[in-house]
């Protein structure tokens, strides 16, 4: 199968979406980050802590003003995997669930993460 050659992950999912890859990562060792946006923790919050106990790189991003998924949701997730080093969170004063005002901060956040996971990862030698 082609999962099981791919050695490297990073998920990313916006609102229902967080949820979902949230449970894929918990399932796929290959994942080494995951990524939520104005996520919801319903269905999320056993996959936190399957991905705390792998210390798997958490970056949750939500917006204050979301009317649609309360900032909550990521800030019980964020707190579910308190024994995780590799967690952040960033919320968004004033911003709703799509990031609008912060759009661009977020993508230079989510590039610079990713940036750093990668470069996280122990080097091996090509097969």
């Amino acid at each position: 199968m082609l999962i099981e050659k791919v050695k490297n992950v990073i998920t990313i999912g916006w609102s229902l979406g967080g949820a979902a890859v949230l449970q894929c990562a918990a399932k796929v060792k290959s994942v080494r980050g995951v990524i939520t946006i104005a996520t919801q923790s319903y269905g999320a919050t056993g996959a936190v802590q399957k991905l705390t106990k792998r210390r798997t790189a958490l970056l949750l991003i939500h917006g204050t003003d979301d009317k649609v998924l309360s900032d909550f949701c990521s800030r019980q997730l964020f707190a579910l995997a308190r024994d995780n080093p590799n967690k952040k969170l960033q919320l968004y004063e004033r911003d709703n669930h799509l990031i609008e005002k912060n759009a661009d901060n977020m993508i230079h956040l989510i590039t610079e993460w990713c940036k750093e996971v990668f470069n996280s990862l122990p080097q091996t030698a090509e097969e």
